[in-house]
C-alpha cells in the first residue's frame, strides 16, 4: 500500500559539476543512464540550479545509482583549453603519415579528446589526472616548454613555395641539415612551425629567416592602354629611388622584382599610381599576429581609429598583417595610431627606431635586415610609410636587433649625410639650389660629394666613397646656411603697426629699402611677417632699425585686449570715469566679445586693466545678485499661485453643496516685489558730466532672465603685473590704431648697435646717414627676435601680450 508507494519514491541528490552536465546527460552518458534507469529503475534529471542530479526511487537504489554517477564522473573529468584559430590543423594533421597528434594523446593518457572548431578549444576527459597531464601535453607541442622549443615564421604567400620547395624538399632538407627538428606548414595562416629541442630549432629558424630575406620573386600586374599612360618613366624611376626592386613596364603588364617585402611596397605604390586606391601594411611575427587575433575575439581594439580616420583596417591572415585602406593621409595617420596601439598592448616585444629616409635604402638592404633577424632572434621589419625599421619578439632579441641596426645606421652616416631643415626653414632649400642649380653644383665641385636635394622631405643628401669628402661637403653646406642666414632674416610685425610700417603706397618701405640698400618683401603665407634680404651687414642694420620702430610704436599704440563673457558686455560710457582718471580709451566690441584699452603710457594702461578688471567684478557680483533676487521672487509668486487654486478648488466643493451657486470669487493678486536697486559700479562721471550708466542687462533688450553666475574675484594682479611690466610686450589686437601723437625725431640706428632712434619709420628714413659699409664686421648688429602674441590668463580674463 502506502509503505511500498512511499519506500519505491524516495528522493537523493549527486553534485554535479557544470561542466560535465553535457558529459552525464549527452552521449557520452548514454550507457550511464540506461543503468540507473533502466536497470535499477531509478529516475534522474537535473535540479533547476544546475547544481544536483535529482534522484528518485527506492534508497537502495539510489544510493547504488549514486555511487555509479560519482565513478562515471571521477572517470569523466573534462576540461577545454582555448586554442588560436591557426593551430587546429596541427592537431588534427598527422606528421610524416603519421597518426595526429590527438590520436596519440588519447592513446598515450587514456583520455578522449575532442577538437570544437566552432569555439576554438579543445576538450579533454579523462580522470582528473590524466586530463592535467594531456592538457599539459598539448600546451607543450603548441608553444614548447620543458626543454621542447616551438618557433613560428610567418611566410608570405610569394615565397611560400621556395620555403616548401618541390614536393616538400627543402623542409626535408632542413630537418636532415638540423636533426630533431620538426617543420610542418600551417595552410590556413601561412605559418611554418618548426617544433624540437632548443639546440636545433633555432638554428633551423635562422635559417629559414635568412632563405626568405634573400629569395627574389616576381610579381605581374596586368595593365590597360589607359593604365599604361599613367606608369610613365619618371614615376618607375621614383619608386626604384626608394624601394631596391627592378620594374619593368610593358603594353599589357607592370613586372617588378626583388625580395618579397620589397616587391609588396613596390607593387601596393604601382597600384596606387594605376587608381587601385591607397593601402598600407603593418607587419607582424606570428606570435604576436596571434596574440592578436585572440584580443579581437571579443572586439577589435581598432574600431574608433577605423571610424576616426575614415578608413578600411583587415586582418590578413595569410600574410600576419594589418591592411589600412583609404585616403592616403587618413591611411597614413590610422596606421600611426595602430602602431602607437602595438607599441602599448606587446610593450617591449614590440619596439621600433626612427631612420632619415634617403639612409633607410641604404640600411634596410633585405639581406643585411635577415642576417640582424637570424642572429639576434627577433624579426626586423622595414616600414617606409613611417620610416622606421621595427623588431618584434622577446624583448631581449628585440633590443639585441635594434642595437645591431644602430650599429649600421652609424656606419651608414660615415657615407651619407642628411640634413633635415624643419617647416620653419623650408625657405633655405631653394636658396641652396640656387638659380638653375648653381649653388648646389657648387657644393658638389667643391666638396666632391654627391649632392641631392629632396624637396618632398626638405633635406639635403651628402654621400661620399671616403667619410673625409663627406665632412667636407657637410662643412661646405653648413658655411652655404650660416651665410643664408645672416643674408636673410625675417621679423614679425603686428597687424595694427603694419599699415604704419608699410606707409601710403608702401613709401615707408621703399625709404628704408633705398637707405639701407636691401630688399624687403611682405610674406605671402604669413602677411604679418617681413623677408629682409641682402648683404650681412646691411640686413643687421635695417633689422634693428625694425626693431627698434616697433618698440616705439608699441609704447604710443600699444594696447591691452580683453576678451569678454556675454554678460559681461557693457556700453564704452561705462569706462568713461576709468578713461579720464588714466587718461586711456576704453573700447567695448560686442561682436567680438572683448575690451580693449589703448593709449597712455604702458604703466597707465596697466592700471587701467587693474581697475577694468575690479570693475567686471563687481558686474558679476551684481548679475548674480539680480538672479538672486529673480529666483526668490518667482519661487514666491509659484508658492501664492499654489495657495489660491488649493482655495479655489475648495470653494467649488462648498458650493456645490449649495442649491444656488454663487459668483466665484475673485483670484487673489499676486504681489511681486520691486526689482532691488542695482549698486552703481563706479562714482564717476560720464564725459558730459553725468553720473555713470549702470551695465545694461545682458539679451534681448538689456534684459535677461538667468544670466551666468558670477566667477571667482579677482585676485593674483601680480600676474597682470608680469604680464604689462614691459612695453616690449604690448601689441595690439584692433586693425586701425588711433590717430597718431606728436613723436620726438630720434637719430637712426647706428651700425655699432646704438640704442637710439625710437621715433617712426619716416623719422628713421628721413635722417641723414653715413653710407652703410658692407665691408663692416659680421655679426656686430644682430636683428631682435620676432615678438609673438600670446594669451595668459589673469583671474578669469585672457590678457593677450
Amino acid at each position: 500500500g502506502i509503505e511500498k508507494i512511499v519506500a519505491e519514491n524516495q528522493s537523493g541528490q549527486v553534485p554535479i559539476d557544470r561542466g560535465l552536465i553535457g558529459t552525464v546527460f549527452g552521449e557520452p552518458g548514454k550507457e550511464l543512464r540506461k543503468q540507473v534507469m533502466d536497470e535499477l529503475g531509478v529516475r534522474m534529471a537535473m535540479a533547476p540550479n544546475d547544481k544536483f542530479i535529482n534522484l528518485r526511487g527506492s534508497q537502495e537504489k539510489i544510493d547504488e545509482a549514486a555511487e555509479m554517477i560519482n565513478t562515471f564522473m571521477k572517470e569523466n573529468y573534462t576540461e577545454e583549453m582555448d586554442i588560436d584559430q591557426s593551430d587546429e590543423s596541427v592537431l588534427v594533421i598527422g606528421l610524416n603519415g603519421a597518426e595526429n597528434y590527438l590520436q596519440q594523446m588519447e592513446k598515450e593518457f587514456e583520455v578522449k579528446v575532442n577538437l570544437r572548431k566552432a569555439r576554438h578549444v579543445v576538450s579533454i576527459r579523462g580522470t582528473e589526472e590524466n586530463v592535467a597531464k594531456a592538457r599539459a601535453s598539448v600546451s607543450r607541442f603548441l608553444y614548447g616548454g620543458e626543454g621542447f622549443c616551438v618557433l613560428k615564421v610567418a611566410v608570405a604567400d610569394s615565397t611560400l613555395g621556395i620555403v616548401i620547395g618541390k614536393g616538400g624538399s627543402n623542409l626535408q632538407k632542413l630537418e636532415k641539415e638540423f636533426e630533431g627538428a620538426t617543420l610542418q606548414v600551417q595552410r590556413s595562416s601561412n605559418t611554418l612551425l618548426i617544433r624540437g629541442t632548443e639546440e636545433v630549432v633555432r638554428p633551423c629558424w635562422s635559417s629559414v629567416v635568412r632563405m626568405m630575406a634573400t629569395a627574389k620573386i616576381t610579381e605581374t600586374i596586368t595593365i590597360d592602354s589607359e593604365q599604361h599612360d599613367t606608369v610613365s618613366a619618371t614615376t618607375v624611376k621614383r619608386i626604384m629611388d626608394n624601394i631596391p626592386v627592378a620594374i619593368n613596364v610593358t603594353e599589357h603588364s607592370v613586372k617588378i622584382r626583388g625580395t618579397a617585402a620589397d616587391v609588396r611596397d613596390a607593387k601596393l605604390a604601382v597600384l596606387d599610381i594605376l587608381g587601385a586606391g591607397y593601402e598600407a601594411k603593418v607587419d607582424l611575427c606570428a606570435q604576436h599576429f596571434a596574440k592578436l587575433r585572440v584580443a579581437m575575439k571579443e572586439s577589435s581594439p581598432f574600431a574608433d581609429i577605423q571610424s576616426e580616420n575614415d578608413v578600411v583596417i583587415e586582418v590578413d591572415a595569410l600574410s600576419s598583417s594589418l591592411g589600412i585602406k583609404g585616403k592616403r593621409a587618413n591611411a597614413k595617420r590610422a596606421k600611426l595610431q595602430i602602431i602607437s596601439f602595438l607599441e602599448s598592448f606587446y610593450g617591449d616585444e614590440f619596439q621600433k627606431i626612427k631612420v632619415a629616409r634617403p639612409l633607410l635604402k641604404i640600411i634596410g638592404d633585405a639581406s643585411k635586415i635577415g642576417e640582424i633577424s637570424a642572429i639576434s632572434g627577433a624579426l626586423v621589419f622595414i616600414d617606409r610609410d613611417t620610416s622606421t625599421i621595427q623588431g618584434q619578439g622577446d624583448p631581449e632579441c628585440v633590443t639585441k636587433a635594434l642595437a645591431m641596426v644602430q650599429g649600421n645606421l652609424k656606419e651608414a652616416e660615415k657615407l651619407v649625410f642628411v640634413a633635415k631643415f624643419e617647416p620653419t626653414d623650408a625657405w633655405l632649400i631653394p636658396k641652396l639650389i640656387g638659380k638653375n642649380g648653381d649653388v648646389i653644383q657648387y657644393l658638389r665641385d667643391h666638396s666632391g660629394c654627391k649632392v641631392d636635394v629632396i624637396r618632398a622631405e626638405s633635406c639635403v643628401v651628402i654621400s661620399a666613397d671616403e667619410e673625409e669628402t663627406v665632412q667636407r661637403g657637410k662643412q661646405l653646406l653648413d658655411n652655404l646656411v650660416e651665410k643664408e642666414r645672416k643674408e636673410n632674416v625675417f621679423i614679425a610685425i603686428p597687424e595694427d603697426a603694419m599699415p604704419n610700417f608699410i606707409g601710403k603706397g608702401g613709401a615707408n618701405i621703399k625709404k628704408l629699402q633705398e637707405k639701407y640698400r636691401v630688399g624687403i618683401e611682405r610674406m605671402r603665407k604669413d602677411p604679418y611677417r617681413i623677408h629682409i634680404s641682402g648683404k650681412t651687414t646691411s640686413v643687421a642694420v635695417t633689422a634693428k632699425a625694425v626693431t627698434d620702430w616697433l618698440y616705439n610704436w608699441e609704447s604710443i599704440y600699444g594696447s591691452l585686449v580683453v576678451p569678454l563673457n556675454e554678460n559681461e558686455l557693457v556700453g564704452d560710457d561705462y569706462f568713461a570715469p576709468i578713461e579720464n582718471q588714466f587718461g586711456v580709451k576704453v573700447t567695448v566690441k560686442k561682436d567680438a566679445l572683448k575690451l580693449t584699452v589703448r593709449g597712455g603710457s604702458p604703466d597707465l594702461r596697466k592700471d587701467a586693466l587693474k581697475k577694468i578688471v575690479e570693475e567686471m567684478s563687481k558686474v558679476r557680483e551684481t548679475a548674480a545678485a539680480r538672479l538672486a533676487a529673480e529666483r526668490a521672487t518667482a519661487a514666491e509668486a509659484e508658492e501664492e499661485e499654489e495657495d489660491d487654486d488649493e482655495e479655489e478648488e475648495d470653494d467649488e466643493e462648498e458650493d456645490e453643496e449649495e442649491e444656488e451657486t454663487p459668483a466665484p470669487p475673485a483670484p487673489k493678486p499676486v504681489v511681486v516685489p520691486p526689482q532691488p536697486t542695482r549698486t552703481p559700479v563706479t562714482n564717476g562721471t560720464s564725459r558730459r558730466g553725468a553720473p555713470a550708466p549702470a551695465p545694461p542687462r545682458n539679451g534681448t533688450n538689456g534684459h535677461s532672465r538667468e544670466p551666468a553666475p558670477p566667477k571667482a574675484s579677482v585676485a593674483a594682479l601680480g600676474l597682470l603685473d608680469m604680464l604689462v611690466s614691459t612695453p616690449s610686450q604690448m601689441v595690439s589686437d584692433t586693425p586701425q590704431p588711433p590717430r597718431a601723437p606728436e613723436v620726438p625725431v630720434a637719430p637712426a640706428p647706428s651700425a655699432s648697435g646704438s640704442q637710439g632712434g625710437r621715433a617712426l619709420l619716416n623719422f628713421l628714413v628721413s635722417e641723414s646717414t653715413d653710407n652703410v659699409s658692407d665691408n663692416a664686421s659680421e655679426g656686430q648688429v644682430t636683428a631682435a627676435p620676432a615678438r609673438s602674441t600670446t594669451y595668459k590668463s589673469v583671474s578669469g580674463f585672457r590678457v593677450r601680450v
